[in-house]
């Protein structure tokens, strides 16, 4: 298992559950390089607590393992989303 599959995994197991992350239709997703900043600080507040030599996966990686997962880029006029929308709440890489 690599970085992408690993991390991608938990970062979505940790904020879905709890309301920060929700599925929403294609319509209405997140950027995702919105989506990618919250996770890059979700898996560098994990490195700190004690994975420190694992690398944080680039965008590349992290959109390949989101389109396996089901979560697959759509194409607008100004960028590309994904079907999940992020929630205004206090958890890591949120910044409240």
């Amino acid at each position: 298992m690599n970085y992408a599959e690993m991390f991608v995994g938990s970062w979505l197991a940790t904020y879905m559950p709890v309301g920060v992350l929700e599925v929403v239709p294609e319509t209405e997703g997140t950027a995702s390089t919105v989506l990618y900043d919250h996770f890059a600080a979700y898996v560098e507040a994990i490195k700190t607590g004690g994975l420190a030599k694992a690398q944080t996966p680039s965008i590349t990686a992290w959109g390949r393992r989101m389109t396996e997962l089901g979560y697959p880029p759509r194409s607008t006029a100004t960028h590309k989303t994904r079907p999940l929308r992020l929630i205004a709440a206090r958890g890591v890489g949120l910044g409240a």
